[in-house]
């Protein structure tokens, strides 16, 4: 067993997931491999099973913060000393991994994030993804008072203390898990960092977010942050 494990939530990729896999296995081999099957209703397990990687399948749709959490869990219960997480649609490299774990051990981080707004990208989203993904990390660097540039990102790596310590807070039930995660972390002295990475579009299938989803994630996910924030200094001041 290796010390690095990626993890691929999945849902209804079929037209990806089989090119994510074996970018993983070409550009990552220091790494073992899981998919978080989330119930997907078409070819998508077949697919991983073919390969002969690892596979978690829920019975149907949990959503991608189950999805972590089920990966999370099998990390740590695998004893996994690092974890990273990227997205089924391909739109992430592997490549980038490396990279990534590289930053991540010379800084000695407990999560660094793959930002595709650090430095100046070839990546290109919607008008409205990329403002919403803009305000929330401008909201997050502004009341942190460090700063952020893609609180949005499914492209991290985490350390096992990391892992524990979000999985004894049950946190990954949370379908806003993106930015509120950093609250969390930040607030309870974990070091966070981000490196700059570029990112693929998406080839086939469609995203999950229209304008309206958009809009509804920021809201609820700011509702969340300030759950987070409420909860942690009445959680502080009852310690005192």
């Amino acid at each position: 067993m290796k010390k690095n494990l990626i993890i691929i939530p999945a849902y209804n990729e079929e037209k990806n997931i089989e090119n994510v896999i074996e970018s993983a296995i070409k550009d990552a081999p220091f790494c073992d491999l899981i998919v978080i099957n989330d119930g997907s209703t078409d070819n998508t397990e077949e697919i991983v099973k073919k390969h002969g990687v690892g596979i978690i399948s829920h019975p149907f749709n949990l959503g991608y913060g189950e999805s972590l959490y089920s990966g999370y869990k099998y990390a740590y219960n695998k004893n996994y000393k690092n974890v990273i997480s990227i997205d089924g649609d391909g739109q992430h490299n592997p490549i980038e991994i490396k990279k990534l774990i590289n930053y991540f051990k010379e800084k000695k981080s407990d999560m660094v994030i793959g930002s595709r707004y650090l430095e100046d990208s070839k990546h290109r989203t919607s008008y409205i993804r990329n403002i919403g993904s803009k305000l929330l990390s401008f909201i997050t660097s502004n009341i942190l008072r460090k700063k952020f540039t893609d609180t949005t990102s499914g492209f991290r790596i985490l350390n096992k203390k990391t892992i524990e310590f979000l999985l004894k807070h049950d946190y990954f039930t949370s379908g806003y898990f993106a930015t509120d995660m950093i609250f969390l972390l930040t607030l309870n002295n974990f070091k966070i960092g981000e490196i700059p990475i570029n990112v693929n579009k998406r080839v086939q299938g469609k995203s999950m977010f229209n304008v309206l989803q958009t809009f509804y994630y920021i809201y609820k996910t700011t509702l969340s942050v300030f759950t987070i924030i409420l909860h942690n200094l009445i959680f502080k001041r009852i310690k005192r």
